[in-house]
């Protein structure tokens, strides 16, 4: 019998509902969700993938939007908070504002109770009604296998310290977008980045002479890889093929002296498959898929620490989230599948997690008294994407055939379950 969601994600804030309107093929879409585990069904080419993506850009809250417009985001706090995205009026347009061709973009509105308030991103229409430091980070997980030719997880990559940190890749794309798909690593060189600062503002104060050394650089990597990959790698040993990830010790550093930099070069990440270490490049596409899954959905934050030292001092955490989960399924085999949907059970009783899929195996995680955490998405000729709900009626013929004969994935297979009821 599935465990069901712990309460404990019900207490922090969730996306309650979602409302895309003109972004083709959702004219207007409306999705409602719980808190915990919430699963999308539906046909190819209906718009599930479309709208986990625009809802996962809406979600940022330094986001600046060109488009959404009509869009609204329902958040439960202890009351609805609204959040709604509007062309600006002229008294709008008129204000001072430094972003450029600033008709084209768009303005973000939020009701919270009593309180209204209007900012160009999120997090300044959030400040307003002190809710900005409250937002669930929301996460998305595609499908297919992003880390390919990723820095650090595939191609090596190289830091710069010196008047500022700086990433290097010899990839013609750009650098921050790069760090951005995936929070394997956008975290651990945020991490890097701010213990630099660190660092650098302790050693003007106590050791102006040498704001920076090789063997200080050498110690920082080290000890922000390892804290990291020992939280990360017993997920892997539990939930994927690999045994454990590791960072290649070939990396070099250099002293640009003339430059006032230190130089690293060569950082790329190893992986034990069934005791033998080999690049990403060798692990199966499977493979692949579950780590940077895994990483999705359990990659912790560096919170750091009083500086009493130029050691960096912080602890990893995993703070609740909003999972936007595309067809996990895809590409892994139905055994290691299946402790994939372990970790995301687990991961549902403090997080939200929203999931697409077409496996009827994803369907088993459900209890009978959880069906209404399904929503049946279609395509209607004249109104575009729908979303619905089981009717009463469809969750109890499935909690009888639960009961009395199969798994509710058998009855996904063999009955009407997506059949959309029409008045």
């Amino acid at each position: 019998m599935p465990e069901k969601p712990n309460s404990a994600a019900a207490s922090v804030p969730y996306l309650k509902q979602v409302r895309i309107r003109d972004y083709a093929p959702l004219r207007d879409a409306k999705a409602d969700f719980k808190p915990g585990l919430n699963i999308i069904i539906g046909p190819n080419g209906v718009g599930k993938t479309r709208f986990l993506s625009l809802t996962s850009q809406l979600m940022d809250p330094f986001a600046i939007h060109t488009v959404g417009v009509g869009c609204e985001v329902v958040l439960r706090y202890d009351e609805d908070l609204l959040i709604t995205f509007q062309q600006p009026t002229i008294s709008e347009e008129l204000a001072p504002s430094f972003r450029k061709d600033n008709a084209s973009l768009l303005t973000v509105h939020t009701i919270y109770g009593t309180k209204k308030s209007t900012g160009e991103d999120m997090y300044e229409a959030l400040m307003s009604i002190d809710l900005e430091d409250k937002l669930p980070e929301t996460i998305l997980a595609q499908h297919g296998t992003p880390l390919h030719r990723m820095p650090l997880a595939d191609i090596p990559v190289g830091l710069v310290y010196g008047q500022s940190f700086r990433v290097q890749t010899d990839s013609l794309d750009d650098t921050s977008y790069l760090l951005n798909q995936s929070l394997l690593i956008k975290y651990l060189f945020n991490t890097l980045r701010f213990s630099f600062s660190r660092r650098r503002r302790y050693n003007k104060v106590n050791s102006p002479a040498a704001l920076f050394s090789v063997e200080e650089a050498r110690t920082e990597i080290t000890q922000v890889f390892t804290s990291y990959l020992d939280f990360l790698n017993p997920y892997l040993a539990q939930y994927s093929p690999i045994g454990q990830i590791r960072l290649s010790n070939t990396f070099q550093i250099y002293d640009n002296a003339a430059q006032q930099e230190i130089l690293v070069k060569g950082l790329v990440l190893e992986y034990s498959i069934a005791g033998s270490w080999l690049p990403f490049s060798a692990l199966s596409d499977g493979t692949k898929r579950i780590l940077y899954l895994i990483t999705q959905l359990q990659m912790p934050v560096a919170r750091f620490e009083q500086q009493q030292s130029a050691s960096p001092n912080f602890k990893l955490h995993t703070s609740p989230r909003t999972i936007l989960l595309e067809e996990p399924e895809l590409g892994i085999h139905h055994s290691q599948l299946h402790s994939l949907l372990q970790l995301i059970r687990e991961v549902s009783r403090t997080s939200q997690v929203i999931m697409t899929t077409h496996a009827p195996q994803v369907l088993d995680m459900l209890g009978a008294d959880e069906l209404d955490r399904i929503s049946i998405c279609s395509l209607d000729p004249k109104k575009g994407t729908q979303f619905h709900k089981l009717t009463e009626e469809k969750q109890d013929q499935a909690r009888v055939y639960m009961k009395e004969v199969g798994f509710l994935s058998d009855y996904w297979r063999y009955s009407y379950l997506e059949e959309v009821e029409t008045a």
